[in-house]
């Protein structure tokens, strides 16, 4: 018999999925940094938001500044921590409305000037976020709940940054403190004031009591630190206040954090810093028995937290690639006016102080102090507005340092234009959204810029009052 047929040869196999191949290498996304070029954490994850918000069509989460905004969580770095102003409708970021439809100038108007704020504070690089701020559209500065001329209290705006030191005591006793201060200054001021005196000036006289009043009694409360076994309190901060009083801003100074105000497109000083380096407080910290030591690092110790992708940051470094001389209190504190700092306080000059932890004598020094090498004393000033006055700004230290005034106003008007706002629309367009948006552009372009320190900004936008401009409360 014949053999039988082989089997018929199997079937190939199905060509594999194409799941199953092995993936290709993509493409390193655009945001990743490079290899060797720090870019900050927040920095990063704002690439990647506005990555993708151009690959889901755009909006305003690609937006510089509009990304992280919106929220009030911590992230994992620290690096944009949020705090808001005490009061939840004030510095809140939610959209002016009345009732269903209904639009709300969000705008403070009163004795014939409007005004608006926004604020924003960020730790930065370092490990904790010693600032603190206020920020009161509407302040009700007297006590029986009427302003000084017995009309309705909200009319006088207050805000102000406190930047805390060794520590956050007594910048948070500033915050907690400073209003209620305020008004029984105001109280005090008005009882031995005559008919003659204005608003503005009983509230300048008020603010530099109160001032005063909160080093003695945050100094009073300190007596008892350090005595059984609790470790003495020995923080200090600086501050900066202003107060808008109708035509009048007054500015309260304690410290080196600053303002400005935007006369048109020209910065214009408010306030001075109080720094060892300054001629006169040199010579007052030495008639009291100290010394001011100085000492220079290279800037370009800070570029590795500038933000080399922006051709601005760029430019920036390499202008500053230059010597930085830092001024210090006996080579300790880099501020000659602050409050709290009790170690540096009230010496009787008797005594001689033993050379120790704080304070590393020069040859020949009779070790010992007179009075008080850190001042609290406050500056008061008033400052007339007028007009072509559009904005004015408070920040700190840590902004300061690497962003100039000039700079700022620039870029103010840089980022309003990017929204469409002129001077002649500032009252119409910008509301709280934009206020804090701004505030959160310039506290990122200080941290791009390669700031070391914690970030506080307070920018106030103002106008006339006459209603010019103003957003129309009607149904939409």
């Amino acid at each position: 018999a014949a053999p039988p047929p082989p089997p018929p040869p199997p079937p190939p196999a199905p060509p594999a999925p194409e799941s199953a191949a092995p993936p290709k290498p993509s493409a390193e996304p655009e945001s990743k940094p490079s290899v060797g070029k720090y870019i900050p954490p927040a920095i990063r994850r704002r690439m990647a938001a506005e990555a993708a918000a151009k690959e889901g069509g755009g909006g305003d989460a690609g937006k510089p500044g509009w990304s992280d905004r919106q929220s009030s969580s911590t992230d994992d770095e620290g690096m944009f921590d949020l705090e808001l102003s005490p009061s939840g409708s004030v510095g809140s970021m939610a959209s002016p409305t009345l009732g269903s439809g209904v639009y709300a100038d969000p705008w403070t108007r009163a004795r014939g000037r409007a005004w608006l704020s926004g604020s924003r504070s960020i730790t930065g690089p370092r490990e904790e976020n010693q600032d603190t701020f206020i920020d009161v559209e509407r302040f009700n500065l007297s006590l029986n709940g009427l302003s000084l001329n017995g009309e309705d209290a909200d009319e006088v705006g207050l805000w102000a940054i406190f930047d805390g030191h060794r520590g956050m005591a007594c910048a948070e006793f500033l915050k907690d403190n400073l209003q209620s201060y305020l008004q029984a200054a105001l109280a005090e001021v008005e009882a031995g004031s005559s008919a003659d005196d204005g608003d503005a000036a009983m509230a300048e006289r008020a603010l530099g009591r109160a001032l005063g009043q909160l080093e003695a009694a945050f100094m009073e409360q300190g007596k008892d630190s350090g005595q059984g076994g609790r470790p003495p309190n020995l923080t200090g901060s600086t501050a900066i206040v202003a107060l808008l009083v109708g035509e009048q801003l007054i500015m309260g100074q304690v410290g080196d954090s600053a303002a400005i105000l935007a006369r048109g497109r020209v910065a214009q000083a408010l306030t001075e810093p109080h720094t060892p380096g300054n001629p006169v407080e040199k010579a007052r910290i030495e008639a009291c028995g100290g010394w001011v030591t100085t000492e220079t690092e290279l800037f370009l110790g800070q570029v590795h937290r500038m933000d080399l992708r922006d051709a601005r940051i760029r430019d920036k470094a390499s202008e500053k690639c230059r010597v930085v001389t830092i001024y210090r209190v006996c080579g300790q504190l880099a501020v000659s006016r602050a409050f709290g700092d009790a170690d540096f306080k009230n010496f009787c000059g008797t005594e001689p102080i033993p050379e120790g932890e704080y304070y590393d004598f020069p040859d020949g020094h009779c070790q010992r102090f007179d009075g008080s090498l850190v001042s609290a004393e406050a500056d008061i000033r008033a400052h007339a507005l007028a007009a072509g006055d559009h904005f004015f700004l408070l920040a700190c230290d840590g902004f300061w340092d690497v962003v100039s005034a000039e700079e700022c106003v620039y870029f103010v008007w840089e980022r309003l234009r990017e929204r469409g706002v002129e001077p002649e629309t500032l009252r119409r367009m910008v509301t709280k959204d934009v206020a804090n948006a701004v505030a959160t552009d310039l506290a990122d372009l200080a941290l791009r810029s390669g700031s070391s320190d914690n970030i506080t900004v307070v920018i106030v936008f103002i106008d006339d009052g006459d209603g010019g401009g103003a957003m129309p409360s009607l149904a939409i």
